[in-house]
């Protein structure tokens, strides 16, 4: 479930309007397909891990567990094709954030990157992370190794979120000379867990 959801979004997403320098972007089809990957799809209601009421791709129905209360298109099951349109709802958070925090311009594929980065690890967490830095400092070529920090979750380095990062990596460097080698044992950089954030 993407954390983006069950936070604030951060004030300068709220303040964030498009303009010559930073215009609105969208994420492209093939920057959704990660997303679409990594999230699965689920056709009918269900509470997630922690009890919230959800559908499709990770789409919040409502921050409590399912009841008789949940509108009836949600309690008769959803077609993928309108998994894909609450997603895409559901992402425009993402990447107004993504908009509103990155102060560099991005290629298309590294802006997709980066709004699957925050739909799942969060607008907060991203606000405040040394990838939002690195980021901004144009040091691009770090983006790979910073973005395999975030693997854990409630202390444990999930598989699925090794693997969405590399994923995430993929996009990042595609059309670019940036390298998407891991760094040797001894300079690769600690673990974040998703519900902590960076410290």
């Amino acid at each position: 479930m993407p954390l983006l959801l069950l936070e604030e979004e951060p004030e300068e997403v709220e303040r964030w309007v498009p303009s010559a320098d930073f215009p609105e972007l969208n994420m492209s089809d093939k920057g959704l397909a990660v997303t679409t990957k990594f999230e699965g799809f689920e056709p009918r209601m269900y509470n997630d891990p922690v009890g919230l009421c959800t559908v499709g791709y990770g789409h919040l129905i409502k921050k409590a567990p399912c009841d008789e209360t949940v509108e009836a298109e949600f309690q008769q099951g959803i077609s993928r094709e309108r998994g894909v349109e609450l997603l895409r709802q559901d992402m425009a958070k993402a990447e107004r954030a993504v908009m509103a925090l990155v102060q560099k311009p991005l290629t298309q594929p590294q802006f997709d990157a980066i709004c699957d980065f925050v739909y799942n690890a969060g607008a907060g967490n991203f606000k405040g992370s040394s990838l939002l830095k690195v980021i901004n400092d144009g040091k691009l070529d770090e983006v790979p190794n910073q973005l395999r920090r975030w693997t854990k979750a409630k202390g444990k380095v999930l598989p699925g979120l090794v693997a969405r990062r590399e994923a995430e990596i993929d996009l990042f460097v595609e059309g670019t000379a940036i390298s998407r080698a891991e760094p040797p044992f001894d300079e690769q950089l600690p673990e974040i867990d998703l519900y902590e954030g960076e410290k």
